[in-house]
């Protein structure tokens, strides 16, 4: 019998990988080809970065405070807070040694009020021989960090700004590292001005020389109180009257004035991380039949510029706190007389950063046992912020607090106490920001319904 022959066996040809172009490697030789890095979009990052408020119902409404990069807009009726609230800021800012800068167009500045506030004014303002001495005396040697200016035009505000913006240097991020970024200098250059750049970052860039900075924090704030107090040189008489044309009213030309200027500033923002915050007013056109009557004095332009923007409105005393003509009237803390406060209601109308359409309330103080009060009434903020993440239950007249480490059951009068005692030392409402920088108080925040009432 004829032996089998044997089948030979064809080795079967494997199908090639799945292959996918490194568009890692392509993306990071162009981001060093043209100078641009990506930036973290985590939102802790985002949070730690911000210039709070200085109210934390604000704060927890609008994702953090006024971010980096951001321009962000106040507006509303008049008495609504805004100008407070911008003071509020400035002061946070110092805490943290951002700058500030303040145009007052309104003239509404008070070095006392904005001292209560618990702004440092000490070297901001203009001073007389003995503030002078007493710096000396005191070792006061570093500029301040508070610039106040009462600009007679809207253009020298603008084309301060935008000037300010490109000589500061830009501020990237990579690998998770924040730098200042000097466009234009050499290493040589750094070198001999003893500028502690990171070599190998900055030759991995390719792009000026890269100088590792703290955090993510804003350079600068910027804020311009108001947009409507704002006056171009062609209303003020420093420009040739043919360029004020017939029938050219006040509001176009300063709507033009804010769209030659914004767009320039507002694309320098994020690289700089400068944070522009402005106020602006509520005005109802007369005669207005049909639609909505009311407008915010700017023009469009200005609208679609703001990354963020919040409706501040003067209110009655909301249901549950007594009052008389928009005015509240309490006991002070240690039972000495009478504090008396106005409210607002705030909206989110507009937010790049955060859920739009918030609503947060704020309490002013006017009057402190007949003298005049310090503006931000921190027992009110206080009880909305717990309110708001859910950390406050009510029970007869006794509150129960439930944030973690200050648990106990307070009546109003005790709540008051429990904020403005000095022998406090501040701690339930220090706990509060703790909590909030940390993250934990915007998930308690997400989980908590919100029925928009005091």
């Amino acid at each position: 019998m004829a032996a089998r022959k044997k089948k030979k066996t064809e080795a079967v040809e494997e199908a090639p990988a799945a292959w996918t172009p490194d568009y890692d490697t392509i993306d990071e030789a162009i981001s060093q080809s043209v100078g641009l890095v990506p930036i973290s979009l985590d939102r802790s990052d985002h949070v730690k970065n911000c210039v709070s408020t200085g109210l934390l119902a604000y704060d927890l409404a609008v994702g953090g405070g006024f971010g980096p990069g951001r321009f962000c807009g106040q507006y509303g009726p008049e008495a609504g807070g805004k100008s407070t609230a911008c003071a509020s800021s400035i002061a946070q800012s110092q805490k943290r040694g951002i700058r500030s800068i303040f145009f007052d167009h309104e003239g509404s500045a008070d070095p006392g009020y904005w001292g209560r506030i618990g702004i440092e004014l000490y070297g901001n303002f203009k001073d007389d021989e003995a503030q002078q001495e007493a710096k000396t005396a005191q070792g006061f040697s570093a500029g301040p960090n508070l610039r106040y200016y009462a600009p007679d035009s809207a253009e020298k505000s603008l084309k301060f700004i935008s000037r300010l913006m490109h000589s500061y240097p830009d501020k990237r991020q990579y690998n998770d590292q924040w730098y200042y970024v000097m466009l234009g200098m050499t290493q040589k250059e750094a070198k001999a001005q003893n500028i502690p750049f990171d070599p190998k970052v900055t030759r991995e860039c390719g792009a000026g020389v890269w100088v590792p900075a703290e955090d993510g924090r804003a350079q600068a704030v910027i804020y311009i109180d108001s947009i409507a107090a704002m006056k171009p040189e062609a209303m003020i008489g420093k420009k040739k009257k043919d360029e004020w044309k017939d029938g050219t009213g006040a509001q176009a030309l300063l709507a033009r004035t804010l769209s030659n200027h914004l767009a320039g500033i507002t694309s320098a923002m994020v690289e700089k991380r400068f944070t522009l915050v402005v106020t602006n007013q509520f005005r109802e056109k007369p005669g207005v039949t049909y639609g909505d009557p009311g407008y915010a004095p700017g023009g469009h332009m200005l609208a679609h510029s703001h990354d963020n923007r919040v409706k501040m409105t003067k209110r009655a005393p909301p249901a549950g706190w007594s009052g008389t003509s928009g005015i509240q009237e309490e006991t002070c803390w240690d039972g000495k007389g009478k504090d008396r406060y106005t409210f607002s209601i705030l909206k989110s109308e507009k937010s790049k950063d955060f859920m739009p359409h918030k609503v947060a309330w704020v309490r002013w103080w006017f009057e402190a046992n007949g003298a005049p009060g310090p503006g931000i009434d921190p027992v009110f903020d206080t009880f909305q912020y717990l309110k708001m993440t859910g950390q406050l239950s009510k029970s007869g007249t006794k509150f129960g607090i439930e944030l973690p480490g200050h648990e106990t059951q307070v009546d109003s009068a005790g709540f008051k106490a429990l904020v403005l005692d000095p022998a406090n030392k501040d701690a339930l409402r220090q706990a509060c920001w703790t909590q909030m920088r940390e993250g934990d108080g915007f998930q308690r925040y997400f989980n908590t319904p919100q029925d928009g009432n005091a």
